[in-house]
């Protein structure tokens, strides 16, 4: 018999959104997809037509392939024993997690766990819900097997777990205990501060894979200043590389430049070392505050254009134009010309840290990856990208991108991109409006900012002004003028005065326009300052 079957892998709370660090949030989702993958390598060989995903080649369904898999699969399986497909399934899935949770050859930072609990606490971890419908018209049975995997998850097993009393919970999420029965104490060792305290999934998150480029949000957002070094004082930062490797250091960790990210590193009793600080002292200038930008976007309307395909072949098509896109946004984010790094690129699902000299190029041109991957198909792309502090708790950042690509969604009527910045003094800003209208606007002010044609405190002025107007009917006509004189009077050049028209010249919209133009200057900001600071 034919069935049409539809296979969810989790939890992605473990996986994915509990992470204290740039590494916790890329192998937690890079995890995930090769688990998932695993499961679609099983179907595969057991002869089910793979729908989503759609691999070009059954090599994309390798351990460590590049191919990404997103943690819901669809396939259509003829056979007499759909139970054991989903079964031999699950076992594939459960012993690839196994595999890459074997750690105890692995040289761990001087970190030792109580492999015992380790093993415990991995064997109940993987979530795994299948429902079928025998398959028939595709439409249909696509529609009808939706219904059973969202009642199927609606029906979660909750497994018996017996806690230990008196053991701190993971500091990744507070779920399970610890497993870390001792860490190493010596100087630029330990990946584990002291107050840190992991469980299984967490220490695998830790300490497996191979390096990422970027180990912590810092060294992520130190790129602007690290380029502005490399420029003027390139004998130093070779210093400073040769330096990293001495500790055997992963190569891009920048985050040592900054003294009081360091500071975090060493033990409270111990010196900082003579070879790093002479180092900082002959950049001979502080870097700016470490901030850094996150994406998060996806497709609009999927589900409609999903439910609207009538046949296996063309949904097959949908999967395998998606899965073209996930490996060209990775390898958009990652060129040379970006430097971000890409945390998960799944279907329509971009998540990436970047730098902010680099954030606004690079989001531009994923935008772009999806409208020329999926032209065939009427679905757009949506992001949301916040500027934050790199110390700025993961979590509370993850959100911040949530809301801003929700507001690039409802607020800018989707194929649209929201901006948020979160300074960590004052309140943060947020613009939004489509991709070929916001990120065009915002390039243009920053690069008045960098040629100083532009002011910073221009946009305090015009705050200013729509404050003391709002509600003020009788001059509404007048706003826009009264924003154009004040341009005019602080900057004393054509081009901002230029961009002020084009900008704010509805007087219907006088305030609304004002508030908009305003907040983009303030948006703007922290990108015209990375320019600036890696020598643009």
């Amino acid at each position: 018999m034919k069935y049409l079957l539809s296979i969810a892998i989790g939890p992605v709370q473990d996986f994915i959104a509990a992470a204290r660090r740039c590494r916790d949030l890329w192998f937690g989702s890079h995890l995930l997809s090769e688990v998932s993958k695993a499961a679609a390598a099983s179907l595969h060989d057991q002869g089910a037509a793979l729908v989503f995903p759609t691999p070009i080649a059954h090599s994309d369904l390798e351990p460590e392939s590049p191919f990404t898999v997103a943690n819901k699969l669809l396939s259509v399986v003829e056979t007499d024993d759909i139970q054991g497909v989903v079964d031999h399934a699950r076992d594939a899935a459960k012993e690839r997690l196994r595999l890459v949770a074997q750690l105890e050859r692995r040289r761990l930072r001087g970190a030792e766990i109580d492999w015992d609990r380790y093993y415990v606490q991995l064997e109940g971890i993987l979530e795994f819900y299948a429902a079928w419908t025998p398959y028939g018209q595709h439409r249909e049975s696509h529609r009808r097997v939706e219904e059973l995997s969202a009642g199927r998850k609606a029906l979660r097993a909750f497994p018996f777990y017996e806690g230990i009393a008196g053991e701190p919970k993971s500091s990744l999420d507070g779920m399970r205990e610890h497993v870390v029965a001792r860490r190493s104490n010596r100087l630029f060792e330990s990946n584990l501060k002291d107050n840190e305290w992991l469980d299984a999934i967490g220490v695998v998150k830790r300490f497996g894979g191979e390096y990422k480029s970027f180990d912590s949000t810092v060294d992520i957002a130190a790129l602007p200043y690290v380029q502005g070094c490399d420029r003027k004082y390139p004998e130093m930062m070779q210093r400073y590389r040769r330096f990293l490797r001495d500790k055997n250091l992963p190569p891009e960790t920048y985050a040592l430049l900054y003294p009081h990210e360091s500071r975090q590193i060493f033990e409270d009793e111990e010196v900082e070392d003579p070879e790093l600080e002479a180092i900082r002292q002959a950049l001979e200038h502080e870097p700016r505050p470490p901030y850094y930008a996150y994406l998060i976007g996806d497709g609009d309307r999927m589900g409609g254009a999903i439910g609207g395909i009538h046949d296996l072949e063309t949904h097959r098509k949908f999967s395998r134009q998606l899965s073209l896109f996930a490996a060209k946004a990775k390898e958009t984010i990652e060129l040379a010309s970006h430097r971000g790094c890409a945390i998960y690129c799944g279907g329509d699902d971009v998540v990436a840290l970047l730098p902010l000299h680099t954030a606004l190029s690079c989001a531009r041109a994923v935008n772009a990856a999806f409208r020329d991957t999926m032209t065939s198909f009427n679905v757009t792309f949506s992001a949301g990208l916040v500027v934050a502090h790199a110390l700025e708790p993961l979590s509370e950042v993850r959100e911040w991108a949530r809301n801003a690509e929700s507001a690039a969604k409802k607020k800018g009527g989707r194929d649209a991109l929201c901006i948020s910045v979160h300074p960590r003094s004052g309140g943060s800003v947020t613009v939004w409006d489509k991709w070929d209208q916001l990120p065009k606007l915002v390039e243009d002010i920053v690069e008045l900012y960098t040629a100083r044609k532009l002011s910073y405190g221009v946009a305090h002025d015009l705050r200013n002004l729509a404050e003391r107007t709002r509600g003020w009917e009788e001059i509404r006509g007048a706003v826009p003028g009264m924003a154009r004189a004040i341009v005019s009077k602080k900057e004393r050049n054509e081009d901002a005065e230029r961009l002020m028209r084009d900008h704010v010249r509805d007087p219907a919209r006088g305030w609304a326009e004002l508030e908009t133009f305003y907040k983009t200057l303030l948006v703007a900001r922290p990108f015209a300052r990375a320019r600036k600071e890696a020598g643009e």
